[in-house]
C-alpha cells in the first residue's frame, strides 16, 4: 500500500525501506539483553517460539523514518474492512511461516539439544565456520548445523509476504559488531 502511494508520488520507496529495515534491525539490537533475559526461562526449542512485533514508523518530509513506537502484542482484531485486507493476509502468513512441526519428548530431553550455548564453545564453533564455503562445508559442519540450514530453507519458502531482515547475506557484517555477542547461527545463515 504504502509502496504504490511512493511511486504515485515519484517518491524513492526503496531508498526509504531500506532505512525502515535497519531502524527495526538496531531497535532489536538495543534491546537484545532485556529480549534475551525474559524469554531465556521459557526457551526450549527455536521451532516452538515466535512473536509478532508491531512497529509504528513515521516518514518526515525529508523522508527520514522515525520510530514511533513498538507493540509487543498488536491487535490483530479483523473488526473492520481495512483489518481484514491487512491481517487476514498477515494472519495467513504467521501459519504459513511457522510451520508447526509435532513435539518430540526424546529430542527435548538431550541436554545441550537448544539450550543457549556456552560462551567458550559458541567461539569456537564461530571460529571454525570463518572460512566456511561450499567446498568445506561438508568437513565443517555438524549435524544440528545442517539442520540450521534446512529449517532456514524451509522457513524461507514458507515466508508469504515476510522478509528477513537480519541475518542476510547483504547485512550481517554491517550489524553484527552492533550485538553484544555474536550469534553463531547468525554467522551461519
Amino acid at each position: 500500500m504504502l509502496k504504490n502511494i511512493f511511486k504515485e508520488k515519484g517518491l524513492n520507496w526503496k531508498k526509504v525501506y531500506r532505512k525502515i529495515k535497519g531502524l527495526i534491525i538496531k531497535t532489536f539490537i538495543a534491546v537484545e539483553k532485556g529480549m534475551q533475559e525474559k524469554h531465556r526461562h521459557t526457551y526450549v526449542n527455536r521451532n516452538t517460539f515466535y512473536e509478532l512485533y508491531g512497529f509504528d514508523v513515521l516518514i518526515n518530509n525529508r523522508m527520514k523514518p522515525w520510530l514511533m513506537e513498538v507493540n509487543m502484542c498488536p491487535s490483530l482484531n479483523l473488526k473492520t474492512s481495512i483489518d481484514k485486507k491487512v491481517k487476514l493476509p498477515l494472519l495467513t502468513d504467521i501459519m504459513n511461516l511457522i510451520g508447526f512441526t509435532p513435539y518430540k519428548a526424546k529430542a527435548e530431553s538431550s541436554p545441550n539439544r537448544y539450550k543457549y550455548s556456552n560462551f567458550k564453545t559458541e567461539s569456537k564453533r564461530k571460529e571454525d565456520i570463518k572460512d566456511l564455503s561450499a567446498e568445506n562445508c561438508v568437513e565443517k559442519l555438524n549435524p544440528e548445523d545442517w539442520n540450521i540450514l534446512f529449517e532456514f530453507d524451509e522457513e524461507f519458502h514458507r515466508k508469504g509476504n515476510f522478509e528477513r531482515l537480519f541475518p542476510n547475506r547483504e547485512n550481517v557484517e554491517k550489524y553484527s559488531h552492533f550485538f553484544m555477542t555474536q550469534r553463531y547461527n547468525n554467522l551461519l545463515l
